[in-house]
């Protein structure tokens, strides 16, 4: 066979191969208004939080579609002694949510 077939062939193999990433774009809309975008595993996967700087936090999906603002934003609460475990609840850092044994034994035994 000829190599100036085989070269063009063997080219449009390789980039055909190559894979490109594409950005998530709530966490690009996030971070480009200067916050913190946050992927977390929760009970149903993993799902992505747009963390404000008072680390009150939305959905990034909802944040991104103007369905929650830094207005509006879930603020950190303290749910201790609530009977739940709640380990997946605002997890950012510097945010006292998160719960485990050590943080509420009355929830997580």
């Amino acid at each position: 066979m000829n190599k100036f077939i085989v070269l063009p062939i063997l080219v449009l193999f390789i980039a055909g191969c190559t894979q490109t990433e594409i950005a998530n774009p709530a966490a690009v809309y996030c971070e480009d208004k200067g916050y913190n975008y946050d992927i977390r595993d929760t009970p149903i996967g993993q799902d992505g939080f747009c963390v404000f700087n008072d680390s009150s936090e939305c959905s990034g999906w909802d944040y991104y579609h103007g369905e929650c603002t830094e207005e509006t934003a879930s603020p950190c609460k303290d749910l201790c002694g609530n009977n739940i475990c709640e380990e997946a609840v605002c997890q950012a850092i510097g945010c006292p949510c998160a719960e485990n044994n050590e943080s509420c034994p009355y929830d997580c035994i």
